[in-house]
Order: C-alpha cells, then structure tokens, then sequence
C-alpha cells in the first residue's frame, strides 16, 4: 500500500507544472506589451516552447513513474537554480561581455541535462 502523500503527488505536480506553464505564456506576453520592440519571432518562438512543455506535461509526463518525475523534478529545480543564479550575477556585476558566463551557464545546464538522461 502506498503512503497517501504519493497516491496525490502526481496530479498536484501536473497541475503545478501546467499552472507555471500558464504562467510563463503570460510573463511573456506581458513583456511583449511592455516592451513593444521585441520582435514578433522572439514572442512566437518563446511562447511555442511553452505549449510544446504543456503538451508534454499533458501527454508524456502521465507515461512516467512518480519516482522518476520526483527524480527529474529534482534535476529541473537544479538547472533553473542555475539559470536564476546567473541571471541575477549578470545584473550584480553587469559584465562588459558575459559571453564565457554564458558557456558556464549552458554547459552546466546542458550537464545537468545530460546526467538526469543518465
């Protein structure tokens, strides 16, 4: 028998992803309204990744074991810890040229990618 808080997790976390998915759709339509000079490709581009993580989260993420989703979960707040942590370096320090920042940032994040695979 499995402990109650497991027996719920699973519809909570896609709800949750769903929600941030939702989230993030209109984060960037608001910036688009805000800041009217960003190009239309940018908006597109960054809103079609967004429905396709909500298709995944419909349709793929329900195929995986909770286990798993608890274990990937884990590996996702590390990578967006990541990002975050960058970003927010970049606006402390304001570099001149954060091209090498960049490399870290994405090599970390594509290693962390890479070891969930594993």
């Amino acid at each position: 028998m499995q402990p109650l808080n497991q027996l719920h997790a699973a519809p909570i976390t896609r709800s949750l992803f769903l929600l941030s998915v939702l989230l993030g759709l209109a984060l960037v339509l608001l910036g688009w309204a805000l800041i009217p000079t960003v190009s239309l490709p940018s908006v597109c581009g960054a809103g079609l990744i967004l429905v396709i993580y909500g298709l995944v989260g419909i349709f793929v993420f329900p195929r995986f074991p909770p286990e798993v989703l608890s274990l990937v979960g884990i590996f996702g707040l590390l990578a967006g810890a990541l990002f975050a942590g960058e970003i927010m370096l970049e606006y402390v320090f304001l570099p001149k040229d954060n091209t090498s920042w960049g490399y870290i940032e994405f090599g970390g994040v594509f290693a962390i990618y890479f070891l969930t695979s594993v």
